[in-house]
């Protein structure tokens, strides 16, 4: 059993979230005597669906639903999902497209490389730099299903890092549009965040 602060660590989700998700009956918990909430693996378990659910852009009244109802329905859920998010990357396929036939490039910087890295250690930031990366981004910082089962690195990680290095880095995983997270991040030092299933479901 996991006490609620046990499981806000690990999840990155806040102890008001949780409490939310009982309130609204989508993670029922069990209760000790002394009446705090304690979380099996059952209880994890879920959690770790309904997290899934969000990164892929499912709203929690989606979630909810897709929670009652069986395998096959969800998969349905799943396949509109993709044919949205399809959709989606095809428009910006064509933006994209109209963009770069538009674009004047200089000469002087047409063989220019802008060089980024995955890091996931204080180690692996400083031999990026050294390899001539030009900016790193750092993760996973919150949790994400990306990265199921896995704790996230956390705030403290993302600070040393760009303590430690003179290149721009951006913070990645479990990072929304509208969830605090991108200021929380800047305040640690970071350039800024990556975001991929928050852009998806808009």
């Amino acid at each position: 059993m996991k006490r609620i602060e046990e499981v806000c660590r690990l999840s990155g989700v806040s102890r008001r979230t949780l409490q939310y998700y009982d309130n609204e009956g989508i993670l029922p918990v069990k209760r000790s005597e002394e009446n705090y909430r304690l979380y099996d693996e059952t209880a994890m378990a879920r959690l770790w669906e309904i997290l899934w659910y969000k990164e892929m852009g499912f709203e929690l009244k989606e979630i909810k639903n897709i929670l009652t109802v069986t395998q096959k329905e969800k998969n349905n859920y799943l396949n509109e999902k993709i044919q949205i998010i399809e959709g989606k990357i095809q428009d910006l396929e064509k933006q994209i497209k109209f963009m770069s036939g538009n674009l004047s490039m200089d000469q002087k910087n047409k063989n220019k490389l802008i060089l980024g890295c995955s890091v996931h250690s204080v180690e692996d930031a400083i031999e990026a730099e050294k390899l001539g990366a030009s900016y790193l981004t750092a993760g996973h910082i919150f949790a994400t299903d990306c990265k199921r089962g896995l704790p996230p690195r956390g705030m403290e990680f993302l600070k040393q890092v760009c303590e430690t290095v003179n290149i721009p880095v951006y913070a990645i995983g479990g990072i929304g549009l509208n969830d605090g997270k991108i200021d929380s991040v800047c305040e640690c030092g970071a350039a800024g965040a990556c975001i991929m299933s928050a852009f998806m479901a808009i």
